[in-house]
C-alpha cells in the first residue's frame, strides 16, 4: 500500500488544518459515483467495485466515492463504469486519475 505524502498547515481563517500541496503521489486514483437508481441500490453498485479490488466508501444515500490502488489496471473498473452508466445505473466522475492513465 502506498501512503501520500502532503503538506498541511493550520489556516486561520478556515479555523482548520488545510491541504497545500501534494508532495508525493501515491499512485492511486480516486472515482465519485452517483447512484442514478431512485430505490438507491447503492450497496448493490459499491459491490460490484468491492469485487474487482476498488475501496468504495459511503458518502451518502446514492453516492459513494471510490479508490482504484495504484498497479490495479483501471481498464476493467472503467468498462464496469461506463456500461453502468449506459444503462442508466450510475454516472461517475474521474476526480483523481493516476499519473498511469
Amino acid at each position: 500500500m502506498q501512503i501520500n505524502d502532503v503538506f498541511a498547515e493550520f489556516d486561520d481563517d478556515e479555523c482548520a488544518l488545510t491541504y497545500r500541496e501534494t508532495i508525493r503521489p501515491s499512485g492511486n486514483s480516486t472515482i465519485q459515483v452517483f447512484v442514478m437508481d431512485k430505490a438507491g441500490n447503492v450497496e448493490g453498485v459499491r459491490e460490484i467495485f468491492l469485487e474487482v479490488g476498488c475501496a468504495p466508501e459511503s458518502r451518502g444515500s446514492r453516492y459513494f466515492v471510490m479508490e482504484v490502488p495504484a498497479g490495479m489496471d483501471y481498464g476493467p473498473v472503467k468498462l464496469k463504469l461506463d456500461i453502468l452508466s449506459v444503462k442508466g445505473v450510475l454516472d461517475y466522475a474521474e476526480v483523481c486519475l493516476s499519473h498511469v492513465y
